[in-house]
């Protein structure tokens, strides 16, 4: 395997979790379904597999990185399985709408396990085509520029989730089943206080 074939595999890569994590987004923002604890372990699970990607293109191709994606991937398709199993259960209900006829937290731990064994694949390519060359960062190759546009992306996901996550939760413990944003709430507490004196009464 050539160097170039492992270096367009981890761009394609941390391309298709950007695709992933910002669809996330926009049915947050655009259908207003907030995010459970459970989805937000899952959407850093996701940004987690991407690392190892970051590091093979920054630092050279290495099965360690491959190793870090794996771990990612399995250690978030446990938190995936997790939601799926709360609601297996008849009458149990379900969080968030399907796509394609299954949910989100479903595909998740079906992504993460195509991940998992992608990876194990790459890492038995990696170890037999370094039998005789060792492979450089992408910043000895040509392919700087798609890395950028990329890896860009990638940076303002995490950044988009991590005031997202805040606005929604604040330093507080997420709720399991949020129906507003934090931020909305500890900007307008007087409108808060006047809701509940309501249902009081």
């Amino acid at each position: 395997m050539s160097e170039r074939f492992f270096i367009i595999c981890d761009i394609l890569a941390i391309l298709v979790i950007n695709a992933i994590v910002w669809s996330s987004l926009y049915i947050q923002f655009a259908y207003f379904e907030l995010p459970c604890p459970l989805c937000l372990g899952q959407r850093i699970g996701l940004l987690g597999i991407s690392f190892g990607y970051v590091l093979n293109l920054y630092f050279g191709t290495s099965a360690r990185h491959y190793a870090i994606s794996i771990i990612a991937a399995l250690l978030t398709a446990s938190v995936a399985i997790i939601q799926i199993l709360l609601h297996i259960v008849p009458e149990t209900g379900n969080y968030g709408s399907p796509f394609l006829g299954l949910h989100l937290y479903t595909w998740v731990f079906i992504i993460c396990c195509l991940f998992a064994f992608g990876n194990l694949i790459l890492i038995t390519l990696l170890k037999s085509a370094m039998a005789d060359k060792i492979y450089k960062n992408v910043l000895a190759s040509n392919y700087i520029c798609i890395t950028i546009i990329a890896i860009i992306p990638l940076i303002l996901c995490i950044l988009v989730n991590a005031v997202s996550a805040f606005a929604q939760c604040g330093l507080n413990k997420c709720p399991p089943d949020p129906t507003s944003y934090w931020i909305k709430n500890f900007l307008k507490p007087d409108k808060v206080k006047k809701h509940h004196s309501k249902n009081k009464l």
